[in-house]
């Protein structure tokens, strides 16, 4: 459960189901979702997008920026959307790079906001961290869970039970995802 203020930043990763349970009649926000899929078309961009701590379990979802950094985001919101909106063969290319630009500043606003947010995952976020990263550097290479389950040291389906409490996914299905991602 969190407190919304004026100029808070709420960062979920793809995985999270949101609901506001109680909101002001005044309140206002701006929502920007996308797919894993859709801003992953490289493999320098799923690597980028794993890193960004903010989109691991354990980290704060929300921060309270200062007026300076709440108007850089809702200038790169309304940006991104104006993008959406333009019918140009590079369209897509051009949203996902003001999205990189988005989630790099958000990175650096958590670096300045929460620097001492603790790196130090409990056994599960290290698991589910660990095995994201394995999974960049061994797609294509290793398809099976019990392989990286030996490499992490966990039996399969410790595993993928630990994934799919953290994110909703089992060590299958991230397998699975990110083969696709690589046809793609």
């Amino acid at each position: 459960e969190y407190r919304i203020l004026p100029g808070s930043l709420i960062v979920m990763p793809p995985e999270t189901i949101r609901t506001w349970d109680l909101v002001s009649a005044d309140y206002k926000e701006e929502t920007l979702f996308f797919t894993e899929a859709f801003f992953l078309t490289t493999e320098t961009a799923l690597l980028a997008f794993k890193q960004f701590r903010f989109f691991q379990t354990e980290i704060p979802k929300v921060i309270w920026l200062r007026e300076k950094d709440s108007i850089l985001v809702e200038n790169l919101l309304r940006d991104i959307k104006k993008a959406i909106l333009e019918h140009t063969p590079r369209r897509d290319a051009i949203v996902r790079s003001y999205i990189h630009i988005l989630l790099s500043k958000v990175a650096d606003m958590y670096d300045e906001y929460c620097p001492d947010m603790s790196m130090e995952l409990t056994a599960a976020a290290k698991i589910v961290s660990d095995f994201k990263k394995l999974l960049i550097d061994k797609q294509l290479r290793l398809r099976s869970v019990n392989g990286y389950a030996d490499i992490l040291n966990v039996s399969a389906k410790h595993l993928s039970q630990t994934l799919k409490e953290q994110t909703g996914k089992t060590a299958g299905d991230w397998i699975h995802e990110a083969l696709i991602l690589e046809a793609k």
